[in-house]
């Protein structure tokens, strides 16, 4: 007989459960034993069903086509290769929105609600382009020798180039953190794993020696949360780990309700609450889940995955936990911001 089948009808689980094992214990004590568990299993159930959960909404903000005016982007669409386009989407901390116009030499600036603000000339384009809380715009170039970062302030005037030390290999992803530290995250193939080192301010280079010191292994969050990788998982005691600088934790979350080998861990809010992507190949979409600080899962959601123009990083979240999509097809290209709504279904 099929214990499930018995688990609430307690003589009969008690029955089964004493021949299976054949324990000679009186029903007496058995009995307190049975209503006590199942008390905890009811307990545990209803407290997780209580948790508020959220409903995400899409919505596009930018819906620009592929071109060379002003509010259109450019794109370059070989007879064999892939299709390129802009490659990087920045969310600014006061909520404007940069979007990498490698094809036409400019990145483009909009408003958080749409509106295209300035297009921004650049004498030089790399990758991992990232705006820091005074405006001003870097690129990392891995395509030189040694590697190089170049600064330009909020229109587009160069204003430094900064060597790296030999260590960097590859490509990468550069960030700037609330306080102006300078990030570079990249993927180093003779260690099979990400890196990250500080590589200065935006009013101080560092040395070689002084990036090389700062080096870590780790990764950054797509909101610009300096995280270490060591700690980016699921470990015996349950245990998430959020750490500054010096890779030591700050903030340490109860993760025992999610497994992050299966899923690409995406960033943290102001309220620290976790995100997660996972790509699921079968229905060709993105899932999107959201997880409480306590490891509940309080919002999911699917992101229908087109990148025709092969975006890079084509997802950002912001401090307040919405989420912005770069959306490329062949008519052009959509920013969609999916944002929370407490309470929802």
């Amino acid at each position: 007989m099929d214990v499930l089948n018995l688990v609430f009808d307690e003589n009969k689980f008690i029955d089964y459960y004493l021949k299976k094992r054949r324990f000679k214990m009186k029903r007496a004590i058995l009995s307190p034993v049975f209503l006590f568990v199942l008390g905890m299993i009811l307990v545990i159930n209803c407290k997780a069903n209580n948790v508020p959960k959220e409903t995400y909404f899409p919505q596009v903000i930018i819906d620009a086509t592929w071109g060379k005016e002003p509010g259109q982007f450019g794109v370059y669409e070989p007879e064999e290769g892939p299709t390129l386009g802009p490659q990087t989407l920045i969310i600014s901390s006061n909520g404007d929105i940069y979007i990498e116009d490698g094809e036409n030499g400019r990145i483009q600036r909009f408003s958080e609600s749409g509106e295209l603000i300035a297009t921004i000339p650049l004498s030089r384009l790399g990758e991992g382009l990232c705006v820091d809380q005074t405006g001003k715009i870097y690129f990392y170039d891995p395509t030189l020798v040694p590697k190089k970062i170049y600064q330009y302030g909020p229109k587009g005037n160069m204003l430094k180039e900064s060597v790296l030390w030999e260590g960097v290999r590859g490509s990468g992803s550069i960030y700037s953190d609330r306080s102006g530290k300078l990030f570079l995250s990249y993927w180093n193939d003779s260690l099979k794993t990400s890196l990250v080192f500080q590589v200065g301010t935006s009013e101080i280079v560092f040395s070689r020696e002084q990036q090389k010191a700062t080096l870590r292994e780790g990764f950054v969050g797509s909101n610009n949360v300096i995280l270490n990788q060591g700690k980016i998982f699921q470990n015996k005691e349950g245990d998430l780990h959020l750490v500054d600088d010096s890779s030591r934790s700050v903030k340490k979350f109860s993760s025992y309700k999610m497994n992050l080998g299966q899923a690409g861990f995406t960033g943290v809010d102001k309220e620290m609450n976790i995100y997660t992507l996972k790509y699921d190949r079968e229905k060709n979409v993105e899932v999107m889940r959201k997880y409480n600080p306590a490891g509940d899962l309080v919002a999911e959601f699917t992101i229908e995955k087109d990148n025709y123009a092969h975006a890079t990083r084509a997802l950002v979240l912001d401090e307040n936990g919405n989420i912005f999509v770069m959306s490329t097809s062949k008519d052009g290209l959509k920013i969609i911001k999916w944002s929370p709504v407490e309470g929802g279904k």
